[in-house]
């Protein structure tokens, strides 16, 4: 199998989102520090009755720090995404083994296909050649117009199981290859 393969790049995108998910709801742990500063000015009369215009600046300043003081929610949110994680590794491994799997027994079915389609090519005359001869010795009157039906229909019937294999077997290049490339 492909291990580049596309089904499989999703499944391990997925545990790399986990991973970082975990790594946001890891930092929610950490304390925040906030810094603030405000510069204003009024234009104008003020609750105090005294007018201010422009040249007036107020000033502020402002210092936090943010502790997270119930941190078991945050912890069992991480132990969550932790489980989710191996999860979707497990997922990730069965995968692998099915496209490992899948693979070998396309290479078998793919192997038996052949040999059987070589067959009908070497062995089984071709669909003209045996049609040609059903009609000649129908019309010298050798065989009965029944019997000429009945092996008329098994050639029909041989050439549609050949068919069949050679369709199954393009099925199952097409399935190996999708595997693999």
């Amino acid at each position: 199998y492909n291990p580049s393969h596309s089904e499989l790049k999703v499944k391990e995108a997925e545990i790399e989102l986990i991973k970082a998910n975990k790594e946001s709801v890891k930092s929610k742990l950490l304390p925040e520090f906030t810094l603030a500063y405000n510069n204003a000015s009024f234009k104008g009369n003020a609750p105090n009755d005294l007018y201010y215009d422009t040249s007036h600046r107020f000033s502020s300043y402002q210092v936090g720090v943010a502790v997270p003081i119930f941190q078991n929610g945050i912890r069992n949110s991480m132990k969550t995404l932790d489980m989710d994680v191996k999860l979707k590794e497990e997922e990730l491994e069965i995968t692998k083994l099915q496209f490992e799997n899948t693979v070998l027994n396309l290479q078998e079915s793919i192997q038996k296909q052949r040999e059987i389609v070589n067959y009908y090519q070497q062995k089984m005359l071709p669909s003209n050649q045996v049609l040609n001869h059903i009609h000649a010795i129908f019309y010298e009157g050798d065989i009965s117009y029944i019997e000429f039906v009945t092996l008329v229909n098994q050639n029909m019937e041989s050439q549609s199981n050949f068919l069949d294999v050679q369709s199954n077997l393009y099925q199952s290049i097409v399935l190996l290859n999708y595997y693999t490339l």
